[in-house]
């Protein structure tokens, strides 16, 4: 895949706090499909995090981590994770508590407050209320086929492939591609906001490393200008280093998003390439003309966004 999460020398460090290191592995996990054991769950979750460290964290990984925080968060120690009677596990870390079932529901607590401060999407209605739902979209894709002549043996596997690869099993052929397209152009047009926002910051940063509170302040201050004017000067320019530098990880994090948006459509149309005419038929017949899903939200160019905007993040840290 083509990836902006490879820079180039002109590109800021992309370091963000954990907090917001935390909303994006939230973020991704209820973006990737359920998984079905507890094992998986524990799995995707180390696997997500340890990306999003290696991108965000400006630490490098430590292949072995002690107890000390270093910077960075890592996964659960195997010494720190125990079975449970019912198959699943639990994990202990600093500051929570991670519970996963053994059909791989993914549940995390605070250990300080006892609040569940992360519960992945997938996981958030009933699990019997799940596997009906389940059920009866499996039914309406597979009668759908049926309708339009499928026999009943292709029809009943072609509606679960639909319902394995939602949402982007969804869409038609011309819409994947099309999906694609739209998605690397979006993350092209974020890592370019991105890149200008990390110019803008670095210019910003060196400014007020050369004079103190920036060089609007420094020129007001030797033209003895008041006091509580030189501050506002002042106070106005570290406001638009904060803007800068928040405007850039807000760019990166929407580039990362564009780019696996493209790579799950990529997957999607590799996966259709190995399936056989009638396999490809049946899927077509079941596939629902409009799909439901939301595939991708339109967030709004950064560059757009005015400085006192912030985005919510938990306040609450994953345990590290």
């Amino acid at each position: 895949m083509s990836d902006s999460r490879q820079h180039t020398p002109d590109s800021a460090p992309r370091r963000l706090s954990p907090p917001e290191r935390l909303a994006i592995v939230y973020q991704r996990l209820d973006e990737l499909p359920p998984t079905r054991s507890a094992q998986a769950a524990l799995d995707q979750l180390s696997t997500v995090l340890n990306q999003v460290e290696d991108e965000y964290s400006g630490v490098p990984r430590d292949p072995n981590p002690g107890l000390k925080f270093d910077g960075r968060m890592y996964p659960p120690r195997a010494d720190f994770i125990s079975h449970t009677p019912d198959g699943g596990l639990e994990a202990t870390t600093k500051g929570n508590k991670i519970y996963l079932s053994a059909d791989g529901q993914l549940r995390i607590d605070s250990r300080r407050t006892g609040e569940t401060v992360y519960l992945r999407a997938a996981d958030r209605t009933d699990p019997s209320e799940h596997e009906r739902r389940r059920d009866e979209m499996i039914k309406t894709y597979a009668r759908a086929a049926e309708d339009q002549g499928i026999p009943a043996e292709q029809a009943r596997p072609a509606a679960h492939r639909l319902y394995d690869h939602q949402p982007m099993s969804l869409l038609s052929d011309s819409m994947l591609v099309d999906h694609q397209s739209q998605c690397v152009a979006g993350a092209s047009r974020a890592r370019t906001t991105a890149d200008r926002y990390a110019r803008k910051a670095r210019e910003l940063d060196e400014d007020q490393r050369q004079h103190e509170g920036g060089s609007t302040a420094a020129r007001l201050r030797e033209r003895g200008a008041k006091a509580e004017i030189v501050e506002r000067a002042a106070n106005n320019a570290a406001a638009d280093l904060t803007h800068a530098r928040k405007q850039m990880a807000d760019a990166s994090v929407q580039a990362d998003r564009f780019n696996r948006l493209a790579l799950a459509a990529k997957t999607e149309l590799q996966r259709r390439s190995g399936l056989t005419p009638q396999q490809r038929d049946a899927e077509h017949a079941a596939r629902p003309p409009r799909p439901q899903a939301r595939l991708l939200t339109k967030a709004p160019d950064p560059s757009l966004q005015s400085r006192n905007l912030s985005n919510k993040a938990p306040s609450r840290g994953y345990g590290v």
